[in-house]
Formats: structure tokens, sequence, C-alpha cells
């Protein structure tokens, strides 16, 4: 084999391995959803949990019980829950999350404003509505952005040992040409 066609095999696996895909980034499924909620006080409805803007809230207007729910419209294979607290004073919260009308996980933890509750999915499932219920607060009842999360499809591109088969079929078949 000449150089230059091993020159040519090795730029060709190299492009594969350029052409692996990456993680795929989440999409967050809740900003194209509707949102219902227990309350809300003037001017900081439910819709602001979903808005993209992190300087909006909901607040329920009260103490508990209270709670939030996205109805994402279809059903959506998600892999994580986000939820940003709006509290004061801190202290100790439950908070228990439905995956379509299911307890699925419970925070019972000391929370105050500002932090971030996550619960990451055992494994990626299909849900329509996601639903937050407060049951212990020392505060009214308030939610920043919630974000329901998930990875687009994706199609996987060409892996090297592809292209590497492509790549040395293409060689033997311009070699075969050459000396023809």
């Amino acid at each position: 084999m000449s150089r230059k066609n091993i020159i040519k095999i090795v730029f060709i696996m190299v492009m594969g391995v350029l052409a692996a895909p990456a993680a795929a980034a989440p999409i967050n499924y809740a900003l194209g959803g509707t949102v219902t909620a227990s309350s809300s006080w003037a001017g900081n409805g439910p819709a602001n949990v979903i808005d993209g803007n992190s300087s909006t809230v909901w607040n329920s207007g009260g103490f508990l019980l209270a709670w939030i729910q996205i109805d994402l419209g279809v059903s959506q294979m998600i892999n994580e829950v986000d939820a940003f607290v709006v509290q004061s004073p801190a202290g100790n919260t439950v908070h228990n999350l439905y995956l379509d009308n299911v307890l699925m996980h419970t925070w019972n933890q000391v929370t105050s404003n500002g932090d971030l509750l996550t619960w990451v999915l055992p494994a990626a499932t299909n849900v329509q509505l996601i639903k937050l219920e407060t049951v212990t607060s020392p505060s009214w009842v308030a939610w920043g952005e919630i974000s329901v999360l998930g990875n687009a499809a994706q199609v996987p591109a060409p892996t090297a040992f592809v292209l590497l088969a492509l790549g040395l079929v293409a060689v033997v078949s311009m070699k075969k040409y050459q000396s023809a």
C-alpha cells in the first residue's frame, strides 16, 4: 500500500472520530407546556415557572398545602426535573414530585432561597404531567423556574470503523482503476 493511500485511510479514520455524535444538549420540555396551580398571588402566576426567565416566580400567596402542575401537552421522554426554590425564611421543607399523577420522588431537606432541587430519574421515562406539591415549608409556597429535561433523539453519525471500511473499499477500487 502506498504512503498516499495510508494517509487517505488515516484521514478517513480521523474524520470518523470527529463525526461521532456528541452528547445531545438537553431539551427543556416545560417551556412548551401549560401550567396550573392550587392558587396564585397577584402578578406571580404559575406560567412564570416555565417562561425561561429566572427573575419571575410563581407565588401561591399562602402557606400549605400548595401545588403547581406542568402539562407538556403530549408525553415526552424525560430524565431530569429541576426546580429553583423561592423561600424566605430558610428551613425544612418537604416537596413531593408526581409524574403522571404517581408519586415518584420526595425532597425532604433544609432549603433556602435560590437553592436548586434536582431529581435525575433512574431511567428516561415517558411523561406528560409533572406536579410539584409542597407539604412542609416555613414560608409561603413559591417557585422560580421549573425545568423538565430530556434529550433530543439522535441519528448516530458514522463511526470511524464504517468510514475506515468505506475508505478501504475506495482505495482498493482506485488501485484496480489505476491498474486497468
